[in-house]
């Protein structure tokens, strides 16, 4: 059997990752018939044999975080399960898709670098213009899952700390020692108005029958539930996951829990600032073009940009209105969860 194809989508983050992720998952069935499998995000689709009570995405977490050595026997081991499993299918490509190790180039670089004779390399990223990249990546990991200390911090304390993962054309230079521009393929998130498709067509699988997820992952809530985010994740001192919201509302640990007085406006940046910091790295930006190719130009759109997001001022009587709804909407759960209770005590008591 020939040399596997190995697709490796690395994001990056906020590209439209989540999308393809669904799609992949959801059309494992399709993607064989065309050849190919999808591994997951951590070979949790397609891989080595999982390891009992280890969750799989610790197991790649703390595998990832021990360095390139400990990384790349891990990795070897997973791929072997995608030969296996291409070989017992006759699969001729398998797909791992996870913008996590977009960054993480200097660990997942040489993993793969060693496994070069084993697989046919294939890296495919999407980058996105900074001042909508830095935008929406404010919303999810600044505000939405709040990833440091503190109280949710105003767009340009955090922007200081995660402005260098906006140097796009840096991070691509580090892949490019690793695996090659040959083998590279950058796509401009900007210049598509469906990012699954346009991958999809690039990697040459025919997506028409595909079933798609209702949702679009992780879109940004409009500002009224952004506020909420930024309010309740303001009340903990350590990082918060989304989730951690909807869940808390429901633990009675929260009542009487000393709260900060947190302003709801999200301070997002203004265009002019978001335009200043596209022309932070206009040379950058310019060195992405070496990876254009005769069919394709890795540059962004040069248009401004379309609204000025300082504009998304949040709306008291909305964001009252949001509470309120929630809280019914509780309460309604409740209701239900006390008459299920009564009826069980019922049966019981009953001889």
């Amino acid at each position: 059997m020939s040399k596997i194809e190995l697709i490796i989508h690395a994001g990056a983050g906020k590209t439209g990752s989540t999308a393809i992720q669904q799609a992949l998952g959801r059309n494992q069935g399709r993607l064989e018939k065309q050849g190919a499998c999808y591994c997951g995000l951590v070979f949790d689709r397609v891989g080595a044999p999982r390891k009992p009570g280890v969750p799989i995405s610790e197991e790649f977490d703390g595998k990832l975080r021990l360095g390139p050595e400990a990384f790349g026997d891990y990795l070897r081991s997973q791929l072997a399960g995608v030969q296996d499993y291409c070989k017992q299918h006759e699969l001729q490509r398998a797909i791992w898709s996870n913008e996590a190790i977009f960054s993480q180039v200097e660990t997942v670089g040489p993993a793969l670098r060693r496994l070069s004779d084993d697989f046919n390399l294939r890296f495919v990223a999407f980058v996105r213009r900074q001042d909508y990249w830095f935008l929406s990546a404010y919303k999810q990991w600044g505000i939405r899952h709040k990833n440091y200390s503190g109280v949710v911090q105003d767009f340009e304390t955090w922007y200081q700390r995660f402005k260098p993962n906006g140097d796009f054309s840096k991070t691509l230079a580090q892949w490019e020692s690793y695996v090659g521009i040959d083998r590279m393929d950058i796509r401009v998130y900007d210049k598509t108005d469906d990012v699954l498709s346009d991958f999809l067509s690039l990697i040459g699988i025919d997506g028409s029958g595909f079933t798609l997820a209702n949702d679009r992952g992780y879109q940004s809530p409009p500002p009224s539930v952004l506020a909420l985010y930024k309010i309740f994740n303001s009340q903990f001192e350590d990082s918060v996951h989304p989730e951690a919201l909807s869940r808390a509302l429901e633990r009675t640990k929260l009542l009487g829990f000393p709260t900060k007085a947190i302003q709801p406006d999200l301070g997002l940046p203004n265009r002019t600032r978001l335009e200043a910091i596209l022309t932070e790295f206009a040379d950058s930006n310019r060195s992405l073009e070496r990876y254009s190719k005769r069919e394709y130009s890795v540059a962004f759109p040069s248009d401004s940009m379309r609204r000025d997001p300082s504009e998304d001022i949040v709306d008291s009587d909305q964001l009252v209105a949001s509470l309120l709804l929630m809280l019914v909407e509780q309460d309604k759960r409740l209701q239900r969860c006390e008459a299920r209770l009564r009826k069980l005590e019922d049966a019981q008591s009953t001889p």
